[in-house]
């Protein structure tokens, strides 16, 4: 009898310990979960099932506005009406050129920014959590290397020379990654706003393509580096550049790791490209064609500019048409230019193209993945 009793005891015992295993296990799967938007295939997923980025760009209020004129008041109500209009996700310029931060000196230096600049960052990122809007980062645009744009000789220096381009991102680019690496509504930093109008045009100095791909390779290592989940991308201003299809997709893990001594780590998480109405005749639409014309479904693409007012795209679409046609051909999403109206020009804003990002949110809300 003694026997049995412990022989039921020793049974109960493993039987608790494996119950207990099961939980922990259970637990630590569940705890390993990504938390941010992350990459599988050729898909971007967020909390375990796809999310699509239905969005818009709010590039600047002020220009500049992080460490500048950064109005509050406007940065917590555009937050609110990109929520309020289905809308999960917006572009942002923390930078505009060669007057904002990171400050760069004459000879490509770059210091840290101010605390006001990491102020207003926190402010951001704290209300795009509170609406679940997933913040795209630009932190250069080719305007830092715009002639007379101030110190645009200081960002050239700084992009021609290696040891000034880790400076750059040890006193700037790693920082900002720590800082928000919990946060997952910072989901990822845009190395550079169309860099290959620093190759094209003289007013941007004409710079060589190596000097750019070495920039955007040691960049993009150099957040991978951090163990961030945080995606790295870098907005092509057309897929002439951003496809092997054309001239060669500069952007490439080839590309990049030619300048960066072979890195593994030098690569783009999904591809960026933008599209205007003057590129659909020679290089057709993202609208259109799906990524596999463009040979770029090998990774999530994004569309993260293209014109808020139906009327500039170089044929007819709807609205409705402008959020739902880049879903069903393969893409991970579409940015329009701009919420607020920002820029020069007239192409559009929330007024014109509201109402078709509340049409995609609500024909397809498991997408979205809106806050409660």
């Amino acid at each position: 009898m003694k026997h049995s009793n412990i022989l039921i005891s020793l049974s109960l015992f493993c039987s608790v310990m494996l119950f207990s295993c099961q939980q922990n296990t259970s637990q630590d799967e569940s705890s390993v979960k990504p938390t941010h938007i992350y990459v599988e295939g050729n898909t971007l997923l967020f909390n375990g099932s796809e999310i699509y980025l239905n969005g818009a760009n709010t590039p600047w209020d002020n220009w500049n506005d992080f460490g500048g004129e950064y109005d509050s008041v406007f940065w917590e109500k555009e937050m609110q009406q990109l929520a309020e209009h289905g809308m999960n996700s917006t572009r942002i310029w923390i930078s505009c050129d060669g007057k904002g931060q990171p400050f760069v000196d004459s000879t490509g230096k770059a210091s840290a920014p101010t605390e006001l600049f990491w102020q207003h960052m926190d402010h951001l990122l704290h209300h795009a959590k509170k609406n679940g809007i997933f913040i795209m980062a630009s932190i250069t645009s080719f305007d830092h290397f715009k002639e007379p744009n101030k110190n645009h000789i200081g960002w050239r220096n700084m992009l021609t020379n290696t040891e000034n381009i880790h400076t750059y991102n040890e006193k700037f680019v790693i920082p900002l990654v720590n800082r928000y690496k919990d946060n997952p509504y910072l989901f990822s930093i845009d190395i550079c706003n169309e860099p290959e109008w620093i190759h094209e045009n003289e007013e941007c100095g004409q710079l060589a393509w190596h000097y750019l791909q070495e920039f955007a390779g040691i960049t993009a290592a150099a957040i991978h580096k951090t163990e961030s989940p945080i995606l790295v991308s870098i907005g092509s201003a057309a897929t002439k550049w951003g496809s092997s299809k054309y001239e060669g997709n500069i952007w490439s893990d080839d590309s990049l790791q030619k300048y960066t001594h072979n890195d593994t780590l030098a690569y783009m998480d999904y591809w960026h490209i933008h599209y205007y109405g003057w590129i659909r005749e020679h290089f057709s639409s993202p609208f259109e064609k799906d990524p596999a014309f463009y040979n770029l479904d090998d990774k999530p693409v994004v569309i993260g500019e293209t014109p808020g007012r139906n009327t500039l795209y170089g044929f007819d679409i709807s609205y409705k048409e402008i959020f739902e046609n880049p879903y069903t051909l393969g893409y991970s999403g579409v940015m329009l230019w701009t919420s607020n109206d920002a820029g020069i020009g007239d192409f559009g804003s929330f007024k014109t193209f509201g109402d078709g990002a509340r049409y995609f949110a609500n024909k397809y809300p498991q997408l979205i993945h809106a806050k409660k």
